[in-house]
């Protein structure tokens, strides 16, 4: 049984490109890790790019969540969290 995780866009901010440019690669891998973690439990995951990652997480959040890009970039299942959560 295979279940599909959604599809997720986000607005480039311009104030994000420098920052960015310094961690796309990281995060670039880090997503592939989670989706391969993903796949191996399952589920079919609809492609996320660096920069919809990155603007996700680097955005104001409703709730005033702490967690940082690196804090989740550290964490095998924070990234795979994000990564459902971005994606639906």
């Amino acid at each position: 049984m295979t279940k599909t995780v959604g599809m997720y866009t986000s607005q480039l901010r311009s104030d994000s490109t420098s920052n960015y440019t310094e961690v796309s690669s990281r995060i670039h891998v880090k997503i592939r890790e989670a989706t391969r973690t993903l796949e191996q439990l399952g589920y079919a995951v609809v492609n996320i790019s660096a920069m919809e990652f990155y603007d996700y997480m680097t955005d104001e959040t409703p709730t005033g969540d702490k967690t940082t890009l690196d804090d989740t970039l550290n964490g095998k299942f924070l990234m795979v969290h994000e990564v459902v959560e971005i994606a639906n």
